[in-house]
């Protein structure tokens, strides 16, 4: 993954005007992006989940704790299903 996506969603979420105003379809796009390279990706980490719901990852272990969102531990790790976060974008419209 190059730090461009990373970077811009950062700044998204920061509200930095470095990105200038980042178009919803612009990060849609990025979403399309990001997992393009990944051939059916089932499992997804915190930080995965996090730049795919445009949220921070305290932020994803938040709705963790609050049951919005299913994972799954293996070990000491999380994930999380591609299809539960798909699902919370269109229960959410995020």
């Amino acid at each position: 993954m190059d730090g461009s996506l990373e970077r811009d969603l950062f700044n998204l979420m920061a509200g930095n005007g470095t990105t200038g105003n980042i178009l919803k379809n612009e990060v849609e796009i990025k979403r399309e992006k990001f997992f393009e390279n990944k051939i059916e990706r089932k499992w997804l980490t915190s930080k995965e989940v996090a730049l795919y719901l445009s949220i921070s990852e305290n932020a994803v272990r938040i709705m963790v704790h609050r049951n919005q969102i299913t994972s799954y531990k293996f070990g000491r790790r999380l994930r999380f299903k591609f299809i539960d976060c798909e699902t919370l974008i269109q229960k959410r419209g995020i």
